[in-house]
């Protein structure tokens, strides 16, 4: 059977007796709770959901591992763990409740071994604050989930702030157990403050923090982006990020200006191709950072996208290379058009990337 990931935490269905019953895996029936984790060898269509229904689970949401959660309100789960394809069913497991980052863990790829997220739980005695989303499972009223957790936290009831499908808590580390054995609970996750971060795009795409030897950093290449403007609005005053890399700027939403009143342009040109350091943050650097910027401004006087007009379609396609200008197509701007059709010299050898944003 495949593994279970909910939460950040996956539990293993075929993992031996004790080990699923260390970690109340293994129940007799469902009388402790009102929903059940369902797992199954062959897709649910129609007719396999309708048998889940008529042995009394109703399905909220599917889960990695070929699962699904059930509301369940039923004592007995014979009927559904009899079901020809159903491979493994049992209550909704608290272990999962409670996020990693909750329990000083960090999140793993495939998720972080409930063994390994049971040995550590919260200290029963830890009065840390911390800020949390409550979320309920999808059948769950929220007025009512709210008076609950606000109870189970020992905190007002106004310091509760509800959402669609959750609710905002700030409570002590010692509450968090009293809050995930809520039934109508499905998990409980830590609130990280929001921060602009320019510098992880590397990291999630796994590109090598040293240099390639192949060439893996764009040089030779050429990346154009149509969107708000660029920096300054000049090809050699640029910020450092950018130094000597700026072949070409068009200004196609207002006459003669280039540069970035909104910040989005270079925000998005940085992600592409920057090659910088931050006082705060050290090197920041953009997927491509030995590549070339080409970069169409289409931000218009009031503040809208109002540059490209019928010729974005111009502007989205490949480099074409031709050893005379291109034909305009009718209405196309000839800026975009001269913009995206190059003549090859010795010198221009590199292809061009194109990204609309």
């Amino acid at each position: 059977m495949a593994q279970i990931t909910i939460n950040g935490i996956t539990i293993d269905p075929s993992a031996p007796h004790a080990e699923r019953a260390a970690l109340s895996l293994d129940h007799a029936n469902a009388k402790e709770s009102d929903y059940i984790i369902v797992q199954t060898n062959q897709p649910l269509n129609a007719e396999r959901r309708e048998q889940l229904a008529k042995a009394g689970a109703e399905i909220l949401e599917a889960v990695p591992g070929s699962a699904v959660i059930c509301h369940f309100p039923a004592a007995g789960l014979d009927k559904v763990r009899k079901l020809p394809f159903v491979t493994w069913a049992d209550l909704y497991p608290g272990i999962v409740k409670i996020a990693p980052a909750l329990r000083n863990l960090d999140t793993q790829p495939g998720g972080v071994a409930a063994a390994r997220a049971l040995a550590a739980r919260p200290a029963a005695l830890d009065r840390t604050s911390v800020t949390v989303d409550v979320m309920l499972h999808r059948n769950v009223g929220v007025k009512a989930a709210a008076r609950k957790i606000a109870e189970a936290a020992h905190v007002q009831l106004d310091d509760v702030v509800p959402g669609t499908t959750k609710v905002r808590v700030t409570l002590k580390m010692r509450r968090l157990a009293d809050v995930a054995a809520l039934d109508e609970v499905r998990s409980v996750e830590k609130v990280f403050p929001r921060k602009l971060l320019n510098n992880i795009a590397r990291g999630i795409l796994r590109v090598p923090p040293a240099t390639p030897s192949n060439g893996g950093e764009g040089a030779g290449e050429i990346i154009a982006i149509a969107d708000t403007g660029f920096d300054k609005g000049s090809t050699t005053n640029t910020h450092p990020a950018f130094k000597g890399r700026v072949k070409k700027l068009y200004a196609l939403g207002r006459p003669g200006r280039k540069d970035d009143p909104d910040g989005h342009g270079t925000h998005v040109a940085g992600s592409a191709l920057g090659d910088g350091v931050s006082k705060s943050d050290g090197p920041i650097r953009g997927t491509a950072p030995g590549a070339k910027l080409v970069l169409q401004s289409v931000l218009d006087s009031g503040g809208n996208l109002g540059g490209p007009t019928a010729s974005m379609r111009c502007s989205a396609r490949p480099t074409r290379r031709t050893r005379r200008e291109s034909i305009p197509t009718p209405g196309a701007a000839s800026e975009i058009s001269a913009c995206m059709t190059r003549k090859p010299t010795s010198s221009t050898r590199s292809s061009t990337r194109t990204a609309t944003c």
